[in-house]
């Protein structure tokens, strides 16, 4: 899981690092790229940001789910912990009333 989120990190950087360069090359300030040459720039890493937030809300509703079940779990647990402990009890109080 971690993984398929640093790829969209590197993608996004590539992005950005192209919009980057081109800035610095010249590129964008209007001598070798024209509006929608910008625009197309623009669409493309909004674009990609969609595509990532979307990716980010489906692993946050598994991981959500995920703790969800880990609660559920960690609760029948105590609740088994906690008969247990009122069986030993029980067992501790017949041993010491045949004791005396």
């Amino acid at each position: 899981m971690l993984s398929a989120l640093y790829l969209d990190e590197n993608k996004l950087n590539k992005v950005f690092y192209y919009a980057e360069r081109s800035a610095y090359s010249g590129e964008m300030n209007g001598d070798n790229m024209n509006l929608e040459q910008k625009l197309i720039l623009l669409t493309n890493s909004v674009q990609s940001l969609v595509e990532m937030q979307a990716k980010n809300e489906e692993r946050f509703t598994k991981v959500a789910a995920l703790i969800e079940s880990l609660g559920e779990g960690v609760a029948r647990l105590l609740n088994t912990a906690e008969a247990h402990d009122q069986q030993l009890d029980n067992h501790e109080n017949r041993l010491g009333r045949l004791e005396a």
